[in-house]
């Protein structure tokens, strides 16, 4: 009895030593060319200029992240009384040091049903008939900006590779002091602020012949998704 009072003790401390792992490894984010909602499966990689569409599980209901949209905003857009609130995301390449650029910040707006969620399901760069995500500046200003892609003046060519974005959240914490700097537990803690990592996801930008294709595909997801409020106005 002894041996076995011991070795449930023994459980119990590691159960508490690792569950804040468990908790970050709850927030992530899965991607597919399909929405979730109508079938997609998950999948690593995309080839620029196709859809790509998001689901976004996390360990708190969205509200905890969640930032008031200003009334200018509100009353600009109409949306006052369908939205109220938005999360904050960043997608920013992996050789790129989060804290050594100027992020774009992601607006993901949000209705009063889906703050309560910890699952949603969301647009990255949609096809006009299948979207549904509302945001103020949405994924296309870093997946389809002008830089992703290069010209070789030595072959007179535009050059693009396969690039890995990863995404975070920005988590709406009080500020910390220089000795919280740094990552810890699926957190980094900048003087910008504390962002939860969700996911990562590739974009194979090789077969890419012109900058301005870029530019069209930003154009296009960009439409699409200022566009979707519209729906939503009362």
């Amino acid at each position: 009895m002894k041996k076995n009072l011991s070795l449930k003790k023994i459980l119990a401390a590691v159960a508490i030593v690792i569950s804040p792992f468990l908790i970050v490894a709850q927030t992530q984010m899965v991607f597919s060319s399909k929405p979730f909602q109508k079938g997609g499966s998950e999948q690593k990689e995309f080839i620029w200029n196709t859809p790509i569409y998001g689901k976004i599980n996390i360990n708190k209901p969205l509200k905890n992240y969640a930032k008031k949209i200003d009334d200018y905003a509100m009353e600009k857009l109409h949306i006052s009384g369908v939205y109220s609130s938005y999360i904050s995301l960043y997608c920013i390449p992996t050789d790129e040091d989060i804290d050594r650029r100027t992020n774009v910040e992601i607006t993901l707006y949000l209705t009063d049903s889906e703050l309560e969620k910890n699952v949603i399901n969301i647009d990255i760069m949609p096809n006009e008939k299948d979207a549904t995500t509302f945001y103020g500046t949405g994924f296309s200003d870093e997946l389809a900006k002008m830089g992703i892609v290069q010209y070789d003046a030595e072959t007179e060519k535009t050059v693009g590779k396969k690039t890995e974005f990863k995404i975070y959240l920005h988590e709406n914490l009080p500020s910390v002091s220089n000795e919280e700097l740094g990552e810890k537990n699926g957190r980094i803690v900048l003087n910008s602020g504390i962002y939860i990592f969700l996911g990562s996801l590739i974009v194979n930008y090789t077969t890419v012949t012109d900058s301005r294709e870029i530019g069209e595909w930003k154009d296009r997801c960009t439409n699409i998704t200022d566009s979707i409020h519209s729906k939503y106005e009362k």
